[in-house]
């Protein structure tokens, strides 16, 4: 099973029944995708935690004042069956949605120096595989 996949639907899921938090096993690729998910604001907090069963992230969800979900979409870009790598110049930017005038969202890659977003890997000038579009 793909553990980025999984961990992104399961955040979308919670999301769409608008819990408060997502409790999700650890690991080191699930906490630097949470850890993006924060710095950009879509998240309002991410503790791991351990216990008898074992390690555990939780993730606190965001929404907005009318309690809507502040991630509108995210979608898997990459699977095993089908990496799709990028150089740097060929990041896709996210389209805005309509009725707004810039980018609303996010691209994730995995790259030689990590995880980051795509305007990261812009100024460093690096390309990597695409995880995800989040807006």
């Amino acid at each position: 099973m793909d553990t980025i996949s999984d961990f992104l639907t399961k955040i979308r899921n919670a999301n769409q029944i608008r819990k408060p938090q997502l409790r999700d096993t650890y690991s080191q690729i699930r906490i630097a995708l949470a850890k993006i998910l924060l710095k950009e604001g879509y998240l309002t907090g991410v503790d791991k935690i351990k216990d008898e069963e074992g390690e555990f992230l939780i993730l606190d969800l965001k929404y907005n004042e009318q309690e809507e979900p502040v991630i509108h979409s995210i979608k898997t870009l990459s699977s095993p069956g089908r990496h799709l790598y990028v150089k740097n110049r060929d990041i896709p930017r996210v389209k805005p949605l309509a009725g707004y005038k810039s980018a609303l969202g996010i691209i994730i890659l995995s790259t030689s120096r990590g995880i980051m977003t795509g305007e990261e890997a812009r100024k460093k000038n690096l390309g990597g595989e695409l995880i995800a579009e989040i807006y």
